[in-house]
């Protein structure tokens, strides 16, 4: 059978029969998306909300400290994910602690890594003593003494001072194993942020 279409012109296909039921998916309305007035008061109060319940410092980044970078890298969590690690050597009684261990560096907690960090190498003997009196943390990640210990890119480098060259800076890596995915990238952030 065929229907008709109103103005006569075009003969309209029979209508299809569709199953008594539907599924439950299929038979429910989907929501509409919400008007842009409800979304926008939603935004906001979260906002206030946020904000009175102390954690504004995560809607803007003017309460960043020092040791913040705008990715949210800090001194906490770069020592958190591996710096706790180099404990093992360098810590007041570490087992791994010698003669010739750098004296300055104490990584046995954030505190004691920011303080020792923002020190000078000193205490080094044999090869390494060229890097006596060389910035943990320099000016940037590829100037930074720190860095060229863990980053064999920038040890391959690196040049400070009177011969702290690949030379005279042994690669930590090897005693307190590689760092973690990112670490890296993350600990070059927060050196280039100016982070102590």
């Amino acid at each position: 059978m065929e229907c008709a279409d109103p103005g006569g012109a075009l003969p309209l296909p029979p209508p299809l029969s569709l199953p008594l039921s539907l599924p439950l998916s299929l038979s429910l309305p989907l929501s509409p998306p919400l008007p842009l007035p409800l979304s926008l008061l939603l935004t906001l109060s979260l906002s206030l909300l946020l904000t009175a319940s102390g954690c504004d410092s995560l809607l803007e980044s003017s309460d960043a400290t020092a040791t913040d970078t705008p990715g949210g890298v800090t001194l906490a969590s770069l020592h958190d994910r591996y710096l706790k690690n180099c404990a093992n050597c360098h810590a007041p009684g570490a087992p791994g602690r010698t003669d010739a261990t750098e004296r300055t560096l104490d990584f046995s907690s954030v505190e004691t890594t920011r303080t020792s960090l923002a020190g000078k190498a000193s205490g080094l003997s044999g090869n390494q003593e060229a890097c006596n009196g060389v910035s943990f943390l320099g000016a940037s990640y590829e100037t930074s003494l720190l860095a060229a210990v863990l980053d064999y890119d920038v040890r391959m480098s690196f040049t400070a001072g009177d011969g702290c060259d690949a030379d005279a800076i042994s690669d930590m890596t090897v005693r307190s194993g590689p760092p973690p995915g990112g670490f890296l990238a993350d600990l070059a952030a927060w050196i280039d942020a100016g982070a102590r």
